[in-house]
């Protein structure tokens, strides 16, 4: 009822509603302590169904396996060791399901097209203006992708990061055998009928070897750069930073946008230049036609509704007389590159790998997990909010 309506009431000056005022408060707390138990019962339920809540510590034999691992990869013992014999490293139950789950074909990213989200999208456009012009010069892809890859992967740094990334691989790499099989097929099975115990065999085996090398990668970003890699977090993929890049891919394609002679993917100067030099990798260039553009944003996310989805918020950025003149295009624009019936291994929006992965979350970008958008810095190369 609105402001009016109980003014209306207050004039009338009848006893009945003063005695429904008297006794509202006890009724309203007996109310919502029966809801807020309702609801932390339905959570938990969910959270024990799905492995949500499932984050054991990592037991002696599991650290000494993964150190051994690392050991042989060429990694310094002294080094894996104050890493790994952490009493606090968990298992990560949770993100070994998403990974071995591919949700990616029921994402929906129309929420992208939505007036706050483009809102949010031109209004980063215009207060980093010089810097994407900057970006633009330099590797030779245009704002508006740009800004819509970041919109698109993590809201420019507002979206939650939930997992701690050392965590995610970790779990990742000793979660196979017999034991661990039964366990999360026992888990999954309810919700994925269709799920059948030799494919959950051989992708948590696939998994595994994946999560070996960008473990690796995570842990050369700790040895070379200084990277606090206990505490980075990231997607239930790994994938952390604005622009959600894979350790593989920030040793690879990790770019400084401000001349500070760090990458640090939390800030927009090098979130920008690192998502404008992959794209250039993987073959974007300025005189690039339709198909070759769509490729290029394919190869960060295998998946054609992800490339359907930052084609459509680039036009929607674009001034309306580009808008009213569509780019030329060539006769197979449009088609899905081939073999991409699963994304990449990496991850969907609030939470993407690149070149490395191939499942994507569950969850969508812009849920209730999203933090609350900080106010922005008044320097044009601050940084993103952390994660």
């Amino acid at each position: 009822m609105g402001s009016w309506g109980r003014s209306s009431l207050a004039e009338c000056g009848g006893s009945a509603p003063a005695r429904r005022r008297k006794n509202k408060p006890h009724f309203q707390f007996f109310r919502s302590l029966l809801g807020l138990a309702i609801g932390l019962l339905l959570l938990l339920g969910a959270g024990a169904a799905h492995g949500h809540a499932t984050r054991r510590p990592l037991s002696t034999a599991e650290r000494q396996a993964v150190i051994a691992a690392m050991e042989e990869a060429g990694h310094p013992r002294d080094y894996l060791e104050r890493i790994f014999l952490n009493s606090r490293l968990r298992k990560l139950d949770a993100a070994v399901g998403f990974n071995v789950i591919n949700k990616e074909a029921q994402r929906d990213y129309s929420e992208f097209l939505q007036p706050y989200a483009l809102r949010m999208a031109r209004r980063f456009k215009r207060r980093y203006r010089k810097l994407l012009a900057r970006t633009e010069r330099a590797h030779g892809v245009p704002r508006n992708i740009l800004v819509a890859l970041l919109l698109v992967e993590t809201q420019f740094g507002r979206a939650r990061q939930p997992y701690r990334v050392l965590e995610v691989y970790a779990s990742l790499v000793v979660d196979t055998g017999e034991d661990a099989l039964r366990r999360h097929y026992r888990r999954l099975k309810p919700h994925y009928p269709e799920l059948e115990r030799d494919y959950l065999r051989e992708r948590l085996e696939q998994k595994r070897e994946w999560a070996l090398g960008e473990l690796s990668a995570l842990i050369s970003m700790g040895v070379q750069n200084g990277t606090d890699i206990a505490r980075l977090r990231g997607s239930y993929a790994g994938a952390f930073g604005m622009s959600q890049f894979l350790p593989s891919s920030y040793l690879r394609w990790g770019a400084d946008g401000n001349g500070d002679g760090k990458v640090y993917l939390n800030q927009i100067p090098d979130a920008l230049f690192s998502v404008a030099a992959y794209l250039k990798a993987h073959g974007w260039t300025e005189d690039a036609d339709s198909e070759q553009m769509r490729r290029a944003v394919w190869e960060y996310n295998h998946s054609p509704q992800y490339v359907e989805a930052i084609f459509a918020v680039r036009r929607a950025l674009a001034p309306p007389a580009a808008k009213a003149a569509p780019p030329a295009t060539s006769s197979r624009q449009g088609e899905t590159p081939p073999e991409s019936g699963e994304t990449r291994q990496g991850d969907a929006p609030a939470g993407r790998g690149i070149g490395g992965a191939d499942d994507a979350p569950p969850q969508p970008a812009g849920s209730e997990d999203a933090a609350a958008p900080p106010q922005p810095d008044k320097s044009e190369d601050a940084a993103a909010p952390s994660q």
